[in-house]
Formats: structure tokens, sequence, C-alpha cells
């Protein structure tokens, strides 16, 4: 499949991650106001919108038509609805506004951005807003519309996964676009997208199986009943009467997702006072083990951007000089050992105004570039933009090249031209 062809995709399945979101939220609008019908089928087909305004963001380039089209669409709503739905005014309003809503994005997106698509919504965002919407539903509206809310989560979800693999397949394009070698684009993406498509239809059935809580509770009270069975049958082994026959236990069969045949005497039964202990043990340590992770991932963070931030552009600029310098560097034994502190050495002062050069002269030296490219430049290059006479830029570049590169010792009459030169 082409780049551009799976650009559009990505662009055509954000749209509709997006309308889903908006679907939620527009149902949970229709329960407040105390509808009958969620009207999902109708707000499915609607989705058609967002994708015809990105075709017309795509193709038309004359700014008049593309406005014109987009002035067409809310007079259209307002007349279809006022003909098929003239019954139902809220549900006419909503369609006009959503109609509206998506026409002015459309065009804010047109001017804002080069390019035609629209950003897709944060997993966390929308998850967070389906939660809201859920627990609105339960507290106002009441009308039961749950299943509706999940269904719209486990589109989200699903398109996320086949969304990210695109993006990361665009991304692995473009940065081997340079490459001389043939890659097989085609049939890179096409195992790809079949692990993706196959491992995002199993998460979606789980998430459908998972979400209908009596198959397993039904399977859960079967599996409890084979387990006190399996017990009983072990702790009799170790009865003082040997002779003792055990007894042969029958399962009864399960009318339904009913466990009390785990409770004795009106009591919780043994396994599962065992296993509540287990769960609210392991529930109680991955409660602390998160809050001791978050805890020190967010020190980590203070730590690290404060740390980085206080190193400056001097640390930059120095960091680039080292690049440089330690190709052929031989150090001085007698210089090191004799010289305690650094502030004496020379060569270290040597290094300091020339720094101190460096650093006075950026702009002229690098310009409205960024400031990163001094990582690049030799001293012959800072030292030939430096706006100072030519002499003087002459001693600089020969000192401190004598310095970094020279195993000569620097004397005390090169630090007093350095110091000259740089006034």
């Amino acid at each position: 499949m082409k780049r551009k062809w799976i650009e559009t995709c990505q662009t055509l399945l954000i749209t509709q991650m997006n309308h889903w979101i908006i679907i939620t939220a527009v149902m949970t609008v229709l329960g407040l106001f105390k509808e009958e019908r969620t009207h999902l089928l109708l707000w499915f087909v609607f989705g058609i919108v967002p994708i015809m305004l990105f075709f017309v963001r795509e193709s038309i380039r004359n700014f008049f038509l593309f406005f014109a089209i987009h002035m067409v669409l809310p007079v259209a709503a307002v007349y279809l609805t006022g003909l098929l739905l003239s019954e139902d005014i809220v549900l006419r309003i909503i369609l006009i506004a959503l109609t509206v809503i998506y026409v002015i994005w459309s065009i804010v997106i047109r001017l804002k951005s080069k390019k035609n698509s629209e950003n897709l919504i944060p997993p966390l965002v929308a998850i967070c807003a389906m939660g809201i919407l859920t627990l609105i539903e339960n507290l106002q509206c009441k009308r039961g519309w749950e299943w509706y809310y999940l269904l719209m989560a486990i589109l989200y979800l699903s398109g996320y996964f086949i969304n990210f693999f695109m993006n990361n397949y665009l991304r692995f394009l473009s940065v081997n676009e340079s490459s001389a070698a043939v890659m097989p684009e085609q049939e890179i993406f096409s195992s790809g997208m079949k692990q993706t498509v196959l491992f995002t239809i199993a998460g979606v059935l789980v998430l459908f199986l998972t979400a209908n809580v009596k198959w397993v509770s039904y399977v859960l009270s079967w599996v409890g009943n084979v387990l006190l069975v399996v017990l009983r049958a072990f702790f009799s082994l170790f009865s003082k009467e040997e002779s003792e026959e055990v007894p042969v236990f029958v399962m009864q069969e399960q009318v339904a997702p009913d466990m009390s045949g785990l409770a004795e005497g009106g009591k919780s039964g043994l396994l599962w006072l065992i296993l509540e202990k287990i769960i609210m043990t392991l529930v109680a340590v991955g409660i602390v083990a998160l809050i001791v992770f978050a805890v020190v991932m967010f020190f980590r963070f203070l730590w690290n951007h404060f740390h980085e931030a206080r190193k400056g552009e001097e640390q930059k600029i120095q960091k680039g000089r080292d690049l440089h310098e330690v190709c052929g560097i031989e150090k001085n034994a007698k210089e090191t050992s004799t010289v305690w502190l650094p502030f004496l050495n020379n060569r270290d002062k040597v290094r300091k105004i020339y720094r101190k050069q460096i650093l006075k002269n950026k702009n002229s030296i690098v310009g409205n570039h960024n400031m990163e490219d001094l990582e690049r430049m030799t001293a012959k290059e800072c030292c030939d933009k430096m706006p100072i006479e030519k002499d003087f830029a002459d001693i600089l570049k020969k000192i401190y090249e004598k310095a970094r590169y020279s195993p000569n010792d620097i004397t005390s009459e090169d630090v007093k031209s350095m110091k000259t030169a740089g006034k």
C-alpha cells in the first residue's frame, strides 16, 4: 500500500475515533433530556460528515469554494432535520449543532495546519471522558445505556491499536527515506497489519466477553465447587481414622451462577476466606508498589529536569569543545601532578579565557542559528567570526590550539597574550 493511502486511512480512522467519543457525549445529553432511544445507528451514519469534510479539505484548493461548501452543510442539516425529524426537537437541535461544530472545526484545521488531518483525542482524555459520562449516566440519566458507552470505549481502543501501528510504520518510512537500500515496504506493512488486526480482534472479544459477568460468575462457581471437592478429598487423607472410607462427592448441576454452595451454616467457606485474604494482600501490596513507583518517577523527573536546566548554554558549549578535543590529547603528567588547584594551571586559564570570548561573541559567531551549531565549529571558524582584529583572533586561535593539542607547556606569557587579545 502506498504511503499516501496509508496516511488517508489513518486520518479517516482518527476522524471516526473522535466521532465515537462525541457520540458518547451526545447520548448523555439525550439521556438528560429523558429520550427513550439512543439513535445509535443515526450517529454512526452521521459519521460520514467528518469524512466528507476531510475530502473537501484535501481536494479543494480554492478557499471561496471551500468556504461555500462548508456553509451549505449547516443549511442542508436544517432542511433535512426539519423534513425528517420535525417532531423530535431535541434530536434536531443536536444534529444541527453537531454539524456546525464539525464545519467550524474543519475550517480551523484548514487555516491553522498545513496538513488537512485532525489530531486524535489522547487515550487518557478519552477514557476519562468516558468514565465521567458513564458516571453521569448512572447518577442522572439512569437509562441503562452503559452497554452503549462500553461499545464506544471498545471501538475507540481497537481503533487506537491500529492507528498506533500505522503511525509507527509511517515514522519508520520517514526515518529511512534517505536509505540507499531497497526496503520491502509492502511486505513489512502487510505482516505488521495482520498481527495488529489479530491482536485487536482478540482484545475486543476478551473485552466483550468479560463485560458480561453472568457467564463469568457461572464459570467461577463451577471452578470453586471443583476445588472444594478436591480440597475435601485431600484433607480427608490426613484424618485420624485411616480405615474410614473417603466420602465421594457428587457435584450437583449448576442451575444459576449462585456460589452459596461454598458456604456452610450461613458463613463464608474456608476457601473463599483464604482467597479473600490473598486477594486483599495482593491488592494492598500492588497499591503500595504503585505509589512508591509513582513517587520515585516523580522525583526522578524533577531531578533530571532541574539538573539539566542548571547546565545552561556554557555546559553545551563545553561539551561541543570536548567532542573536538578528545582526539590526540596527551596529558602532561608533570603538570597535572604538581598543580593541585585548577585555577593555577596555565592551560586551564587559556581554556577559560577562550570560553569566555566564545560566550561573549556567540551572537556574532552563530547569528540567528541554533546555539548547538557551536558544537560543530572549530576554533579557527569561531575566531574568524569574532568581531575583533584579525591579529588578535589569530593569537586566540593559536594559543588555544596550543593549550588543547600541544604537549608543550603553557607559559605565563601565553596567558598574558591571551588576555590582551581578548580585551
